[in-house]
C-alpha cells in the first residue's frame, strides 16, 4: 500500500501527486537541457574567439604567418615564430574540441597547419611540443605534416 493510500487520499491526490513529480522532471530536464546548450555555446564562443585573435596576429606578422621562418635565423624572431604556432595549435586544438567533425573547420585547420609544415615536422616539433596536444590535434599533425621518415611513397 503507497503513502497516499494509507493516510486516505483520493484518486486526485494521486493525479495531483504525480502531476507534480511529471512537472518536476519535466523542469529538471529542461534545465539540463539549457545547461548543455550553455556549455556548447561557451565552447563556440571561445574557440571562434582565440581562432579570431589568431588571425589578428597573422595580420600583424604575416612574416610569422607565412611558415618561412627558419631556426638559423635571428634567434627572437624565431622564438617569436614559435609562440606564434604555438597560438595557432590552442586555436586549432580548441575548434577540434568545438566541432570535430566539421569539414570546413577540418579543411581550414589543415591549411593553417600546412603553411607551417616544415617546422611542424622538426625534431625539435615532434620531441619538445607535439605531446602537449590533443590526439585529436596530432593526428591531424601527422597527416599535414609527416616526418621525413613517414612520407608516404
Amino acid at each position: 500500500m503507497s503513502y497516499l493510500a494509507a493516510v486516505g487520499s483520493t484518486t486526485g491526490d494521486y493525479i495531483k501527486a504525480y502531476g507534480t513529480v511529471l512537472i518536476a522532471t519535466v523542469g529538471f530536464l529542461a534545465t539540463l537541457y539549457q545547461l548543455r546548450r550553455g556549455l556548447i555555446f561557451q565552447r563556440e564562443t571561445v574557440a571562434t574567439t582565440t581562432y579570431r585573435e589568431y588571425h589578428r596576429v597573422s595580420i600583424d606578422h604575416p612574416d610569422l604567418a607565412s611558415g618561412k621562418c627558419e631556426r638559423d635565423g635571428d634567434p627572437a624572431k624565431w622564438d617569436q615564430y614559435t609562440w606564434y604556432v604555438a597560438l595557432m595549435l590552442w586555436a586549432c586544438e580548441l575548434i577540434t574540441e568545438y566541432a570535430p567533425k566539421d569539414a570546413v573547420w577540418l579543411a581550414s585547420i589543415k591549411a593553417e597547419l600546412g603553411a607551417h609544415s616544415k617546422y611542424l615536422a622538426s625534431d625539435e616539433f615532434q620531441n619538445e611540443e607535439l605531446g602537449l596536444y590533443s590526439e585529436r590535434l596530432r593526428n591531424i599533425i601527422h597527416e599535414v605534416a609527416p616526418r621525413p621518415s613517414e612520407k608516404k611513397l
